[in-house]
């Protein structure tokens, strides 16, 4: 069987004396597409950034590549390089021009030449359907266009892993398909990737399994069309027949 790109065990994430996360434990394959849903508050965006150590957990193991990841270990940094991460609200630099979004931090940190990094960045702009858009600045795009460039950005890390958080909640409707668009074509070209989000037909359709969260727990996790089709626990049986 293929060693799991990321293993998580026992994880517990509190904030103060509130626990958000109870006793995690999920392995994700390479290659594989997982979505995690449930309801608000339900500790997805959280579990999504103690994968990479956005979060510190309190308690538990993540390992990366058959690794233990900690707060401080020569690991960490391998991690940030190795696991993209594209948030709900772009985060990209307003000042500096979509080329430059994407090539900074490939280039201060050592990875690429400013030449490579540029002739990358072209090539991932082209990739997102941005093409013409590399002068631009973030404050000319729409939200689904900033969204493409964050996922360019990420990409130009080369990553092996990419985390979505939630990464459609912050768009218009009618921009919400073309950022889903360039995720479908990852899937298609076999990116591992964890995605917190609410687009129920999106997960039912790229996914192969879908993780159901309820208050910091993992309630279910199965194979996509299996838990669409028949969800095995009342809570996400309750769950669906709210959303869809």
């Amino acid at each position: 069987m293929t060693e799991q790109i990321i293993d998580i065990k026992s994880l517990n994430k509190f904030f103060r004396k509130t626990q958000v996360l109870t006793d995690i434990n999920l392995s994700i394959q390479p290659g594989e597409v997982v979505a995690i849903i449930g309801p608000s508050g339900a500790g997805k965006s959280t579990l999504l950034r103690c994968i990479n150590f956005l979060e510190e957990p309190s308690s538990g193991n993540v390992y990366f590549m058959g690794k233990e990841v900690q707060q401080k270990s020569s690991e960490l940094d391998t991690l940030c390089r190795d696991i993209g991460m594209v948030f709900q609200n772009f985060n990209l630099f307003p000042h500096y021009s979509v080329l430059k979004n994407i090539t900074l931090v490939p280039v201060a940190l050592g990875l690429l030449s400013k030449t490579e990094a540029n002739e990358t960045a072209v090539r991932l702009l082209e990739r997102v359907g941005l093409g013409d858009k590399k002068d631009a600045h973030p404050q000319s795009l729409s939200g689904g266009q900033k969204q493409r460039v964050a996922i360019a950005r990420a990409l130009a890390m080369n990553p092996k892993v990419m985390l979505f958080d939630e990464p459609t909640s912050a768009l218009d409707p009618e921009m919400v398909g073309e950022v889903l668009a360039v995720m479908k074509q990852l899937a298609v070209d076999g990116m591992t990737m964890v995605i917190v989000t609410h687009e129920m037909a999106f997960a039912r359709e790229v996914a192969d399994r879908v993780v159901y969260m309820e208050s910091g727990n993992l309630v279910e996790v199965s194979d996509a069309a299996g838990f669409f089709a028949q969800p095995k626990t009342d809570s996400a049986k309750r769950f669906l027949s709210r959303v869809l």
